[in-house]
Parts: structure tokens; sequence; C-alpha cells
């Protein structure tokens, strides 16, 4: 009674992890063209990231640290890639 009812467990538990597998399979192999256009599109948007902070005091009221704006900066991979090769 006891191998049988292991038997069905192993037998489920190998059923799951086929599953998972043949799963992985379809995502990695069958999917590749859809996440590699996502990924490149992913790695070539521009994204606008503001990191304004507000002005930081010590405990005599004076101003210790000021917000102070900075020049953006963007690169495209080619680009860099072509200028390392150089």
């Amino acid at each position: 009674m006891n191998n049988s009812r292991a038997l069905v467990v192993l037998l489920f538990l190998l059923l799951v992890f086929m599953s998972l597998i043949a799963k992985l399979f379809r995502v990695q192999v069958g999917n590749h063209e859809k996440y590699s256009a996502k990924a490149v599109h992913q790695q070539n948007t521009i994204y606008s990231v503001k990191a304004e902070r507000g002005i930081i005091y010590d405990r005599n009221g004076q101003k210790v640290i000021d917000h102070v704006g900075v020049a953006d900066f963007a690169g495209l991979s080619e680009e860099i890639k072509k200028l390392l090769k150089k």
C-alpha cells in the first residue's frame, strides 16, 4: 500500500517538473524573438529620472546641502562599442 502511494506521489511530482521544464523551454526557445525584441527596446529606451531632493540643515538651522542642478548624460550602447573599438 505504501509503495503504490509513494509511486503516485512520485509520478505527480515528475509530471509537475516536466510541465515546468516544458514551460521554460517554450519561454526560452519558443518565445526567443519576442523577448529579444523586448530586451533591445528596453536597452534603447531613454528614461528621464528626476532626483530632486530637499535642503539639508544642521542642528543649528544652517544650510548644509542645497539642491544643485546637474547636466544630463546619455549614451547609446552601439556608439559606445564603436568608440571602444577605436
